[in-house]
């Protein structure tokens, strides 16, 4: 019960953060995707993490114009990401994750998402075959809702990767 309710929180901060960075930008209808990205994904490290100590956020986060209607799923799908990742991948309590922003790449936007947690082969939940757990299901969803192009990529762990246009 006190995980969902975390999780629910923690959706609600996402867009408060983003009509925050929006109030910030003058009313202008764009934000630095890589400065909210950043406040998004410390502040949920500090909330949702047992002992946030133990987990290294790896923040390498361009300068990135975006539009509201970008930034909101695009903070959902962090905060989806990084979530899970706090209260599945790392049973030892220690590890890293990874949130990466490339900025203009050729019109698209390029976000990396990675833990170096568990290997999925150990969370059967999240094979197709078997269903897939609700807070990574959601993920391919939100990504598809901008035009981005998404992909699970399980050699180095969990590793999320997309392409978006800008």
């Amino acid at each position: 019960m006190r995980h969902n309710l975390e999780t629910i929180l923690s959706r609600i901060e996402t867009l408060r953060m983003v009509h925050a960075q929006l109030y910030l930008a003058d009313y202008a209808g764009r934000l630095d995707l890589g400065q909210y990205l950043r406040e998004l994904s410390t502040n949920l490290l500090r909330f949702l993490a047992t002992h946030p100590g133990d987990v290294h956020l790896d923040l390498r986060l361009d300068e990135l114009m975006v539009s509201a209607d970008v930034a909101i799923p695009l903070g959902l799908l962090v905060n989806e990401f990084i979530a899970y990742s706090l209260e599945h991948a790392f049973p030892e309590g220690r590890g890293t994750i990874t949130v990466c922003l490339d900025g203009d790449v050729g019109g698209m936007g390029r976000l990396l998402l990675a833990d170096d947690g568990v290997k999925p082969e150990e969370t059967p939940f999240e094979q197709p075959a078997n269903g897939c757990d609700f807070d990574l299901c959601l993920i391919p969803l939100l990504a598809r809702q901008i035009n981005g192009q998404f992909r699970w990529d399980y050699s180095i762990g969990r590793c999320a990767k997309m392409l978006f246009p800008v």
